[in-house]
């Protein structure tokens, strides 16, 4: 995608200078296309002014008036036809509005007054994603959060919850969201308020929402509070009653059992506080009794993750595998049944985890392992292998070649279908039972032993190189065994990088450690089209190795001279993240102030905010970029200025000239530099 946006920007340059403006007169013809009969012209031209961003501020009246626009079209398909609204007009329109930044936010400011309910709900997204630049239009959004349109309410909770930077004005109104009869609303509001990470109302009120009865709500807290990580001998309380949720509800409109998805993420943000298994386990245990498969695979999914697991607990799985075991071969058979294989493989991959409690199963596992039913004889395999590979050595091996045949010959695990009718039944109602399943239930067990997975490195990098990319389950097990096993698995790394980019490949190759910075600086002097990761995304990849990736700064310096806008922007972002080289980088980013794009000099900005003791280097170039013509430079300079925290007389000058910035929301950073100046202990 953006390679494909970085073609695109490049058709608003004139040839043979790729570093100049946009034209304005082709500007000018989108404004006017704008006003076109014709809905994808009018698309089109909304989305090449979102490309040219903050440029394209002379447009902003004009998408505008297409927020405003309702009228109907009719399309025609042979005899027949249909209308539709514009949406993907107005749609389109308030991207454009949200890329454009600073100069739409008075046009959008006054939007939300209007008494048209989809101009006001697309203004409130535009500002939104324009996020606490916009911060002079709370008084606005507020309003909107109180009008009886549940689409309108919606937006203005998400736009509170993105504009204002501490949350003392947005707070308030949130709280009283949480009671809406609006499931979106109420979630949304919890959302919202959970963004005020360090606002020392966020967590009391997150606690009160555990108790709400509406399941949405008490879910979306149970989520946040995790994430927030604070106040663990407050939050642990009211998660351990969450996990008493009952089940017997569904969530509104979805298949899901809303006491289920509660609980787990009441599990989830349990795990984050490190509570203890002794109070978790025998909560979740109680889920194994219950006759809805959800909950029994998701207590199996949970209980490896609190450790020491307490006694007992490997006794209360392998009585649950035994239970499903004998009813699946019950199923088998009967005609026309379709046996849940699921079940018992989540068993199996719980146990795996719980080795150390799970010797005393091994002479049921071999009588299992001895038997003819092929699945049995599988999972036996697999398990043994998890529990104890140095008794019973061959364990391994034969898990590993029944992963192999079943891959060979995958009809071999439906021999207990006598009718092939019967096969393609059950194959089409219930894919559990397709081999490829099979097989990546046991490879995910296999590979949740560490000290398997790393015996097995050399066959887990052959069959990663081996499958085929649209086999993305069982490239993603693998992935996460990389990642897991972490520099152990370094030899994974070329295979890693020449993958598709995806965050669990991100996250492995991370784990892999420094070591993978080479291969990433040779993979970054490729050809763009001869690798399969974006410029940005690799250039950031590189960074986030932070200080290890200083190698890699004389790359990032060559991306910064790059005839495409998207690699310039990338290798910015990229400097800012490595504070090691603070002489070099500094330099590298006080050059990109002088880009001729404007977004490369506001990220620019904004990165020397975090290089304080380049200060007397950094404070100069700033003052200057407070003169810069478009105002997200402007916003981002006041950013570092304030960033940096130094009192002095020139800083002071320039903020307050900036006091009396055209833009109101210029005018409200630099009220807001000023105060922190003065909060500043000399």
């Amino acid at each position: 995608m953006l390679r494909r946006i970085a073609l695109i920007v490049l058709i608003f340059v004139p040839a043979g200078n790729l570093e100049a403006q946009p034209d304005p007169k082709r500007i000018a013809q989108l404004v006017s296309d704008l006003r076109s009969q014709d809905v994808a012209d009018r698309v089109g031209s909304a989305q090449e002014l979102a490309l040219i961003g903050p440029e394209a501020r002379a447009a902003v009246p004009a998408l505008i008036s297409v927020l405003n626009d309702s009228d109907e079209c009719t399309i025609h398909s042979g005899p027949f036809s249909f209308q539709r609204r514009n949406v993907k007009v107005r749609e389109a329109a308030f991207e454009a509005l949200a890329t454009i930044g600073m100069d739409a936010v008075p046009a959008l400011s006054a939007a939300i007054l209007n008494d048209n309910d989809a101009v006001c709900e697309a203004a409130l997204w535009s500002l939104a994603k324009i996020g606490p630049k916009a911060r002079v239009t709370l008084r606005h959004v507020e309003k909107a959060a109180e009008r009886h349109n549940v689409k309108i309410r919606r937006a203005a909770i998400e736009a509170l919850g993105a504009i204002d930077p501490v949350g003392d004005f947005s707070i308030p109104i949130l709280r009283t969201c949480l009671t809406s009869d609006d499931n979106n609303c109420a979630e949304g509001a919890v959302i919202a308020i959970a963004k005020f990470r360090e606002h020392p109302r966020t967590i009391p009120i997150l606690l009160t929402a555990m108790t709400s009865t509406n399941p949405a709500v008490r879910g979306r807290a149970a989520i946040a509070l995790g994430a927030i990580g604070r106040q663990r001998e407050q939050c642990i309380p009211a998660l351990l009653v969450r996990l008493q949720d009952d089940g017997s509800y569904e969530v509104p409109g979805g298949c899901v059992s809303a006491g289920m998805w509660v609980k787990q993420n009441a599990i989830d943000s349990l795990v984050q506080f490190q509570a203890a298994s002794d109070q978790v386990i025998p909560e979740i245990l109680k889920d194994l009794h219950d006759q809805r498969p959800l909950f029994a695979r998701e207590t199996l999914h949970s209980i490896p993750l609190f450790q020491p697991t307490p006694p007992g607990t490997a006794a209360a799985v392998f009585q649950y595998f035994e239970r499903v075991k004998k009813l699946r071969l019950k199923e088998m058979k009967q005609p026309n049944s379709t046996p849940d294989f699921g079940l018992e493989f989540e068993a199996i991959k719980c146990l795996a985890n719980l080795s150390n409690q799970t010797q005393e199963f091994v002479p049921r596992l071999r009588e299992m392992f001895a038997g003819t039913d092929k699945v049995s004889k599988l999972e036996a395999a697999a398990l043994l292998a998890a529990i104890d590979s140095k008794s019973n050595p061959k364990a391994l091996e034969y898990a590993i070649s029944q992963i192999e045949w079943l891959s060979i010959d995958p009809a071999e695990i439906l021999d207990f279908a006598e009718a092939k009718e019967l096969r393609k039944h059950r194959l089409e109602i219930y894919p559990g039972i397709e081999p490829h399943v099979v097989q990546e239930m046991v490879l995910s067990t296999l590979c949740s032993n560490l000290t398997l997975a790393e015996k097995m490195l050399p066959k887990l990098l052959t069959w990663y190189d081996e499958l085929a990319f649209d086999i993305w389950l069982k490239r993603s097990v693998i992935t996460t065994a990389f990642a897991r096993l972490g520099p152990k698995a370094k030899a994974a790394g070329p295979s890693l990088i020449a993958d598709n980019n995806n965050p669990e490949v991100i996250r492995a190759v991370l784990a892999l450690g420094p070591e993978m910075v080479p291969l990433l600086i040779l993979e970054s002097r490729k050809d763009p089209y001869g690798r399969s990761w974006t410029t940005p995304e690799l250039l950031n990849l590189i960074a986030d190795f932070g200080d290890q990736a200083l190698p890699a700064v004389p790359v990032l310096t060559d991306f910064l001279k790059s005839r495409t806008l998207v690699e310039r922007l990338g290798a910015v972002q990229a400097l800012g993240k490595l504070r090691g080289l603070p002489d070099q980088v500094v330099l590298e980013l006080i050059s990109a102030l002088r880009d001729k794009r404007c977004a490369v000099r506001a990220a620019a900005a904004h990165q020397l905010g975090g290089f304080p003791s380049q200060a007397d280097l950094i404070i100069p170039q700033l003052l200057q970029s407070l003169q810069d013509d478009y105002g997200d430079v402007r916003a981002a300079a006041i950013a570092s200025l304030s960033q940096l925290r130094i009192k002095r007389p020139e800083v002071r000058a320039g903020l307050e000239r900036r006091q009396q910035d055209s833009n109101p929301a210029i005018r409200l950073l630099a009220d807001e530099a000023l105060n922190l100046l003065e909060s500043v202990v000399d």
